[in-house]
């Protein structure tokens, strides 16, 4: 999370104080998100949490050690393997094949939520 606007989706539970205890992170390299209740672009980070600016404000998500946090990066097809976790939307095309756009691959130990 190094220079520039990034967006974030989060996945949250509300605290007492009015904040939110991030469940799931998704980070990715865009400067706004408009598809959930809380998300936009991460204005700052105040210590263990982020702080996300959105149309009619901004709200402080604290995160934890048990927070999933997932970054959206480029990938290479050679990474679709055996053994590697995916989610992707498939369509059936008129042939009975399925195609689809894009997918998603878990790097470098990381798990996809359920």
């Amino acid at each position: 999370m190094h220079g520039g606007a990034f967006g974030a989706g989060v996945g949250a539970r509300p605290q007492p104080d009015g904040t939110l205890l991030a469940v799931q992170v998704f980070v990715f390299p865009d400067a706004t998100m408009t598809n959930a209740t809380v998300a936009g672009t991460v204005s700052r980070v105040d210590g263990a949490g982020l702080v996300l600016s959105y149309p009619g404000g901004e709200q402080k998500v604290t995160l934890t050690p048990d927070t999933t946090i997932l970054m959206a990066a480029p990938a290479e097809a050679a990474e679709i393997k055996p053994g590697a976790q995916v989610a992707m939307i498939a369509t059936r095309q008129t042939d009975e094949s399925s195609g689809t756009s894009p997918v998603t691959i878990a790097k470098g130990g990381a798990k996809l939520p359920c």
